[in-house]
C-alpha cells in the first residue's frame, strides 16, 4: 500500500491541489483517550481536535510530490511512534500508522 493509494481512494469534497498531512499524537494522550469510557464518536472528535490543530500549524504536503511523502513517511516510521495520514484538505484521516518498534 502506498500513501497515494489511500490518497486515491478518497473523495475529498474539498476542492483545489491534493494534499496529505502526517499527524503524531501524544502517545500517553492518544492511550488515556482510547483506554477511556469515551464513545467511538467522542474518541474521533477528540483526534479531529487534534488534527485540526496540528493543520493550523502544519503545512500539508501536495499529493505529487512523492519524495516529500517518502521523506516524511520514512521519518515518521523512524520515531517509533503511531502517526496519522490524513487529508490536507478536508482533514479526513486516511491511515493510522503504528510502528512495528512502538508494538
Amino acid at each position: 500500500m502506498s500513501i497515494m493509494d489511500e490518497q486515491s481512494k478518497h473523495i475529498c469534497t474539498n476542492t483545489g491541489n491534493r494534499t496529505i498531512s502526517f499527524y503524531s499524537p501524544n502517545t500517553a494522550a492518544l492511550e488515556t483517550l482510547l483506554d477511556s469510557d469515551a464513545s467511538p464518536d467522542e474518541v474521533k472528535a477528540e483526534i479531529r481536535k487534534w488534527i485540526e490543530a496540528d493543520a493550523a500549524n502544519n503545512p500539508p504536503i501536495d499529493a505529487d510530490d512523492h519524495e516529500g511523502h517518502k521523506v516524511t513517511f520514512m521519518r515518521q516510521m523512524s520515531s517509533s511512534n503511531p502517526f496519522f495520514i490524513y487529508c490536507g484538505q478536508c482533514l479526513e484521516i486516511l491511515v493510522f500508522i503504528v510502528p512495528e518498534a512502538a508494538v
